[in-house]
Order: C-alpha cells, then sequence, then structure tokens
C-alpha cells in the first residue's frame, strides 16, 4: 500500500481500513495482513502503541483465519507483544511471549522472547522471575551463538540483578557484566552496546553497598564525552543525571549541578522525574527541606501524573499506571522523610499527617507489587522494602498520638506473607483430596529442585537444575491457575490477609497479658532505630528504645554470654550489669505504669532481638533477678498471624506422639542417649505413643506428623544455610517442612538451634520453627542455642508435667524453667541451662487432658532426676 507522505498516519487510516477490508472481501487475507502489519509498524514507529497494537491485532486474526502458523505469524505474534510491552501492558505482553514459545518456529525468537518476558518481569518487580526467564532465553542464545542478543540481554539482566540489591545479587551484576564486555571479540560492538555496556558498570559502582567513585565516574565520564561528541541529548540526560547520583551518594555539591544539567537535556518525563528526585535528595541532604519537598513533589508528578497541589498524593489508579514504580515508591518514602523532617522542624502536626498520607500511598504501592509477583523471593524483597516505610509510619503515628495506627503499622511490618500462606492453606482444605494432593506433589517437586540448585557448584548441573526447576515453576503455576478456575469460592475468604485492629488484639488479651511489639530498622551500621509498642486489655502506648545505637553490640555479647555457664562471679555479675542496660533500654515498663509481677509478657521481637530469650534479663541488679521470676514470657512473629492461626481448624486423632533416634545411621551425628529417656519419660506422662532410636526414622514421622496433637522431636538439628532436623535414618529438610500435612497444636523441637535461621527482614526467621507453622503448628516450643541433654530433659519433664495439671503451655515452659532455677545454684543454675527454650505462638492450654490420675504424679515422683551426671550438646 502506498501513503500519501504529506499526510500523517491518522489522516489515512480511513483508506487503509477500506483497503483492508476490500483484501477481506476478495479473499486476500494474508494481502490484508501485510497492509495492517506495515501500519502497526509506521504506528509504533511514531509511539501510537494502542494503534499498533490495534493493527497487529488486524495482522494476527488474518493468519488465524487461515490457520496459517508460520514464521511471519510468529513474528506478528512477537511484535504485538513488543507493542504490548512499550504500552505498559504487561501482562499481555507475557501471554503474546509465551504465545512464541509455543509456536516455537525461530529458535532464535524463542530466545527473544525468553529474555523478554524476563525484562517484563523485571518491571512487574517480580525480580526472581524475570531471572528465571532471562536464564533460559540466554542458554538458548548461548547455544545458537546469538552474540549480537547475549550482550543487550547480560546488561538488562544485570539490572535485575541490581534491582535486588544484596552484597551476592550485585556481584553477580557484575559478573553478568564482565560476560557481556568478553564479547567484545565474538561480535562487533555497536556505540549504543559500548554506551549501555558502560553505563551498566558505572551505575553498579554507585550503588552504596558496592560504591567505587574512581571506576563510577570513568564510566559515567566517557559515555558522556561520547554522546556530546554525537549530540545524542537522550545519552547526554543519562550521563548527567547518573553523576548527580553518584555525586549524591558522596554528598557532593557536584550533584546539583549535573541534575541541573541533566535536566536540560532532559526530553521526556521519566528523565524530568529522576532529575527532580536528586535535586530533592541534595537539598535535604543539605539542610533545606522545604526546597527538597518541592523538588520530590514535582517528580512524583512527573512520574504518576498525579495533582501538583504539594500536598496530594497520587490515587490508586495513578500508581496502577506509572511506568516506574520502584521509582515512585522511592520518592513516596522519600518525601514523607523530607515532611517528618519539616514537622520536627516547625513542631507541626500538620505536616506529620501529610507523611503518614505518603505513607498510606506507598503502602498500597507495595501491596500492587507483592500482588504482582509470584515468586516468593520477589515478595519477600517487597517486604524488605515495606519494612522501612512501616518504620516510617511508626514514628509519625507516634508523633501524632495515634498509637492503633503505629499498631497497624507495626502488624503489617512483621509476617505478613506467613500468615497470608496459612490462611492459604485452610482454603486448600475444602478442595478434593485427589487435587490437594497433586498440588503437593508438584510442590514438593519445586521446593526439591531449589533445595538441590541451591547446593550444588557444578556448572552443569546448575543449568540442567535450572531448566528442571523451570519446567517445575511452569507446571506448578498452571496447575494451581487451574485449580482458582474450577474452584473460585475456595479463594474468596482470604485472598488478602487481614491485619487485625488493635481493638480485636486488646479483645483477646487477658487482664494479666501485656504486648510488647518491637520494630528494629537499621539503615546502616551505626543508624538504628528500634520503637516498640505496648498494648494491654485497655491501653496503647509507643516508646522509642534508648540507646539503640548499641544494641547490636550488646546483643552479641549477651548471646555469647549465654553460650556457656558462668564459671566465676566475675561472670555472673558481667551479664547481670548488661542485661540490666538491655532490660531498661527494651522494657522501661516502669515509664509505661507497668508492673511486670504476675504478668504474661507477649513479645513480637523484631531483627537481632529474635536471637535473645527476654526472660533471662535481669530486672533488678542488686539481687540480679531473672524478669522470669517476676513475669510469665512467650513469643508471637505478630498478634495477626497468632489469632488468625489459633482460629484454624485441628482435628489430631492422638494426644502425642516422641521421637527419639537417640543414634544415627549417617554422617558420623553423634549418639545422643539422654534423648531416649526424655521420651520415655514424657511419653510416659503423656499417651506413652513413642518412636525410639531405628524406629524415629523419617518414613515414620512423615506418616505420624498430620495425627498427633503434640509432636515432641528429641534429636539433633541445624539452623545453617540448608536448616534440617535428624530422624535415625535420614534428616527432614526446611523446605519439606512446608508441604507436611500438621494437625498439631504443639510442636516441641528439644534440638539445638531450631529457632534460628535465615532473617527476612518483615517476615522474621526462617527457621524450622517456622518450617511447622506454614505446615500447621499451633505452637512451637524451640530453642536458642545448643541444648544441654541433662537440663533439656529436665526441663522438657517438667513442661510436661505443668501441661497435664492444666496450665497454659506458656504457664507450664515458665514453670518448668523455675522450678529448675530455685533447685540449682552457682554455676547450675546460669541462663545457659533454661533459658534456650522458647514458646512461639499460642499460649493457651494444651491438648493433653487436664484429668490426671494421683498414679502418674506418684510415677513423675519416682523418676530419677538427672539419669545422665555429664552435661553435653545437641548440635
Amino acid at each position: 500500500t502506498k501513503l500519501d507522505a504529506g499526510k500523517s498516519l491518522y489522516d489515512q487510516q480511513t483508506m487503509v481500513d477500506s483497503i483492508i477490508l476490500a483484501a477481506d472481501n476478495a479473499g486476500y487475507s494474508l494481502e490484508a495482513a501485510e497492509i495492517a502489519h506495515n501500519f502497526s509498524i509506521k504506528f509504533y514507529r511514531i509511539r501510537d502503541f494502542e494503534k499498533a497494537i490495534a493493527y497487529g491485532q488486524i495482522e494476527i486474526d488474518r493468519f488465524e483465519a487461515r490457520d496459517s502458523i508460520d514464521n511471519t505469524y510468529n513474528t506478528a505474534v512477537y511484535n504485538i507483544g513488543r507493542f504490548h510491552y512499550r504500552n505498559n501492558d504487561f501482562r499481555k505482553s507475557i501471554r503474546f511471549m509465551e504465545r512464541v514459545i509455543e509456536i516455537n518456529i525461530d529458535p532464535r525468537r524463542v530466545a527473544q522472547a525468553y529474555c523478554q518476558i524476563g525484562r517484563t518481569y523485571n518491571r512487574l518487580g517480580d525480580y526472581y522471575k524475570a531471572i528465571d526467564f532471562y536464564d533460559q532465553g540466554l542458554a538458548l542464545h548461548r547455544e545458537q551463538k546469538n552474540y549480537d542478543l547475549l550482550v543487550d540481554n547480560y546488561i538488562n539482566l544485570s539490572l535485575v540483578y541490581k534491582q535486588i540489591n544484596t552484597p551476592g545479587s550485585l556481584s553477580s551484576a557484575e559478573e553478568i557484566l564482565d560476560k557481556a564486555s568478553a564479547l567484545k571479540d565474538s561480535t562487533a560492538f555497536s556505540a549504543q552496546d559500548l554506551y549501555t555496556l558502560n553505563n551498566g558498570y558505572a551505575t553498579l559502582y554507585s550503588l552504596p553497598n558496592f560504591l567505587n567513585v574512581p571506576k563510577a565516574s570513568a564510566y559515567f565520564r566517557r559515555n558522556l564525552t561520547t554522546a556530546l561528541a554525537e549530540q545524542d541529548s537522550l545519552f547526554v540526560c543519562a550521563s548527567y543525571l547518573n553523576l548527580s547520583d553518584l555525586y549524591n551518594e558522596i554528598k557532593s555539591d557536584s550533584a546539583l549541578h549535573y541534575a541541573n544539567l541533566g535536566l536540560q537535556y532532559s526530553t521526556d518525563a521519566i528523565s524530568r522525574s529522576v532529575g527532580l528526585h536528586q535535586i530533592s535528595k541534595y537539598h535535604f541532604a543539605n539542610g533545606d527541606p522545604e526546597e527538597a519537598l518541592s523538588a520530590i513533589h514535582e517528580s512524583l508528578v512527573e512520574n504518576t501524573g498525579q495533582d501538583d497541589n504539594i500536598n496530594s498524593v497520587p490515587s490508586l489508579d495513578q500508581l496502577e499506571l506509572a511506568t516506574y514504580k520502584n521509582d515512585v515508591l522511592l520518592a513516596l518514602r522519600f518525601k514523607a522523610d523530607i515532611l517528618m523532617a519539616l514537622g520536627e522542624i516547625k513542631n507541626d502536626n500538620s505536616l506529620f499527617e501529610e507523611a503518614l498520607s505518603n505513607v498510606r500511598s506507598a503502602d498500597a504501592l507495595v501491596d500492587l507489587l507483592q500482588d504482582e509477583s509470584t515468586e516468593q523471593r520477589s515478595k519477600l524483597l517487597w517486604r524488605e522494602e515495606a519494612t522501612q516505610l512501616y518504620a516510617r509510619g511508626i514514628a509519625a503515628a507516634r508523633a501524632l498520638n495515634e498509637e492503633e495506627l503505629a499498631f497497624h503499622f507495626a502488624e503489617k511490618s512483621k509476617a505478613l506473607l506467613l500468615t497470608e500462606s496459612i490462611l492459604q492453606n485452610a482454603d486448600r482444605e475444602a478442595l478434593p483430596d485427589p487435587v490437594r494432593r497433586k498440588e503437593s506433589d508438584l510442590k514438593k517437586d519445586l521446593l526439591r529442585l531449589e533445595q538441590s540448585l541451591s547446593k550444588t557448584s557444578d556448572a552443569s548441573e546448575i543449568q540442567s537444575l535450572k531448566d528442571s526447576l523451570f519446567d517445575a515453576k511452569r507446571v506448578f503455576r498452571t496447575f494451581s491457575d487451574s485449580i482458582r478456575d474450577v474452584f473460585p469460592n475456595h479463594f474468596v475468604s482470604h485472598s488478602k490477609t487481614k491485619t487485625l485492629p488493635v481493638s480485636t488484639v486488646q479483645s483477646e488479651l487477658g487482664n494479666h497479658d501485656v504486648l510488647l511489639s518491637y520494630n528494629w530498622i537499621q539503615s546502616d551500621v551505626n543508624d538504628i532505630t528500634v520503637h516498640g509498642i505496648m498494648v494491654t486489655k485497655d491501653q496503647v502506648n509507643i516508646f522509642e528504645v534508648d540507646e539503640a545505637e548499641f544494641l547490636n553490640d550488646r546483643i552479641v555479647t549477651y548471646r555469647n554470654l549465654l553460650s556457656k555457664p558462668f564459671e566465676t562471679t566475675r561472670d555472673k555479675k558481667a551479664y547481670c550489669d548488661l542485661t540490666f542496660d538491655l532490660f531498661k533500654s527494651l522494657l522501661p515498663l516502669d515509664e509505661l505504669g507497668i508492673s511486670p509481677d504476675g504478668k504474661h509478657l507477649i513479645i513480637i521481637p523484631d531483627g537481632p532481638l529474635q536471637s535473645i530469650p527476654f526472660e533471662s534479663l535481669v530486672s533488678s541488679p542488686d539481687d540480679c533477678r531473672y524478669l522470669i521470676e517476676d513475669a510469665v514470657v512467650s513469643y508471637a512473629y505478630s498478634m495477626s498471624f497468632l489469632l488468625h492461626n489459633k482460629s484454624l481448624l485441628r482435628n489430631p486423632t492422638a494426644d502425642f506422639i516422641g521421637f527419639a533416634p537417640a543414634e544415627f545411621s549417617y554422617d558420623n551425628l553423634e549418639s545422643l542417649p539422654n534423648t531416649r529417656r526424655e521420651v520415655d519419660e514424657i511419653a510416659t506422662l503423656a499417651s506413652d505413643r513413642k518412636l525410639l532410636e531405628s524406629e524415629a526414622s523419617k518414613t515414620n514421622f512423615l506418616d505420624e506428623v498430620g495425627r498427633n496433637g503434640i509432636i515432641h522431636l528429641a534429636t539433633h538439628a541445624n539452623s545453617g544455610e540448608h536448616p534440617w532436623i535428624a530422624f535415625y535414618d535420614e534428616k527432614v529438610e526446611l523446605h519439606e517442612l512446608y508441604t507436611l500435612p500438621n494437625e498439631a497444636d504443639m510442636v516441641v523441637l528439644s534440638a539445638c538451634n531450631t529457632s534460628l535461621g535465615e532473617v527476612a527482614q518483615g517476615e522474621g526467621t526462617f527457621s524450622l520453627a517456622r518450617g511447622f507453622f506454614y505446615s500447621g503448628a499451633n505452637s512451637v516450643v524451640s530453642t536458642l542455642w545448643n541444648v544441654n541433654d541433662k537440663s533439656g530433659t529436665e526441663l522438657m519433664k517438667g513442661f510436661y508435667s505443668n501441661l497435664k495439671k492444666g496450665q497454659t503451655k506458656a504457664r507450664a515452659l515458665h514453670n518448668a524453667k523455675l522450678e529448675y532455677l530455685e533447685t540449682r545454684s552457682l554455676s547450675d543454675a546460669s541462663p545457659h541451662y533454661w533459658a534456650s527454650y522458647v514458646l512461639v505462638g499460642d499460649y493457651g492450654t494444651s491438648s493433653l487432658s487436664s484429668t490426671w490420675s494421683p498414679y502418674w504424679y506418684l510415677l513423675l515422683g519416682l523418676i530419677p532426676l538427672g539419669i545422665y551426671t555429664f552435661r553435653r550438646s545437641r548440635s
């Protein structure tokens, strides 16, 4: 079709439409497709993506009407996927690229489609899924020796790793850029290839976790020289703005100079938004929050199209349509920081209110990003971003005495994904058994592959496992989608996790219950802020922990002191002095008008506080009195999680089962003879159901875990990079717990370090304890360090005895520790022996019967204490 060069495309639309219609009527549908294709490309070049998509769809329709699935059709599908990407229709773009992969006509195009899907998931903030697709596409490009496409996509993949922004991911970004650079000998680099490669290195070395100012500056200036010589305004603008970002990191006045130069060359809203953000950062760092506020608001207007009234925030629709949502999130958070600073300077509550408005807007954006992410690791990244945001919300709410709002933000910053998971698991219980079994099997396979991949360093095995894992994820995703299509009503009630309001929590608290929730935010080594929120039946108070910058060091010292018994009075004195200081900082109960005497303290820890037993803090330095002597202490991930989890229906068919392998047939694991006697005695107190030595096998555990109200495991465990718990013949690894059907009211992990593991900010510790909660447990007794065999056995015996008397789980463990402490002195009374066991989750009565024959009390009295006098650790 010849078009009139003097007319715009829009003026010629009617003519082109009539020609397409005439071709259709004459039976020339392929010719109609070609005309639509040409017109689609022309609209794409002038950036009218809606019209490009419309004519691209006409082209595709003509091919599909003829059942003509050839390479031309394949290219048309690929093009329309690209057009949807440029139009920010990311889900539609993914569907068309998946169709290219399904058609599988042109291997090069398939590889491109995988990489384009990776690029799209990066824009959606689902970074780990982006990596999966890039890995698939790059493997195909390497196999086909598509060196030109390898360069571009290596650089694009490095951007994903930079977005993740952890030390490990930044190292991966550098390795990827090195791979791209190494291709200079295999393919001719275009000017743009060199520019983007230099920019990739420069932006990497500009990040705070990877900062190298000389390297970054050299790469940026190299690009700037080239761009100025070629009068390429796009590259000149980007180079100046990147230099501004670099100099903002080192608080140099050059940051403002380069930001203004960049804005002079800016040709689009996104680059203007970036430049204004850099100007705002400069002014805020240089003590001018008013100018900083004006600039950051202009940045948000450019990026979201929101109202230019400085008191306004983006609407939900504007947040959804924002091109670069991560930039918007950072800008909203930064605007909240500026407003908070101005509020403190002017003592103006309206500014704190505005800060809260920006926090709420950013919170809505975080919810969008988490909903768009399907990979758990991507969700965890957004949870980490969210905790930074919620910390600002708590600070603003504190300034306004909005205690209920502060509690809301504190709850949102804790274990939200875990809560979501256990509610979704409850939804799935209503599905037909074959469906649940199939989903469980698929998930087991997926988790097994993930675990295998994390353990290997062999390059060929890594690629093979990545391919298998990619296929497993695809199959699992397809099956999960089909479940939701067939059984939509099973996924309605818990589609969004509910963070419970403080009023609901207060209605559940007893008269002697005191909830203490902590929020730990660490910007860098010396910049730590810790807020605490105290909730009782009739009051809510917010406080800031004093001397928070010293907490890290004190907690490390505290853990070291707990790691062994006191050997001298000097050891005990050092312990008492340190932990009294921690007590005063973390539990300013006098200031809050609370006495710990007779209270039940429910602790929701955060950050490094998750690794300490609060009950072993000293509350009175004169007589070195431990907090446990005044108050009962239990722990929770969040109150929303605890109460949601408690509400789930559990139907165990047996009261109790105990496992004690005692001996192990692999890995040279040390024998644990005391564990057999521990489980023997506890089983006698409970239901006498026990599996010892070779009967305490992995298979038997997997068979029994879904049947019992209480599961007691006395064995070895490991809390390292790959947590596991040992049985006679095999280990059960953490990922396996995630697919176990668990009806337990309580799981007791009488093994070492079962409360420890990798800490994910915003979600807590990924420990064995968390694994049992995920699988369905209502409460878990776990350990914070190596358990001493002798004292552990006695504590557990006392704990179960107290449960049988009808005491709550929290009170039973508390009394068992007190009984131990009161019958010991000097070194034997050290917290090392009794403080390791902690109760997490529901603290009410257990499923053990409270009606207990006096015969059993007599039998308990006859059980010898301390069957072995030597001490040894379970590790």
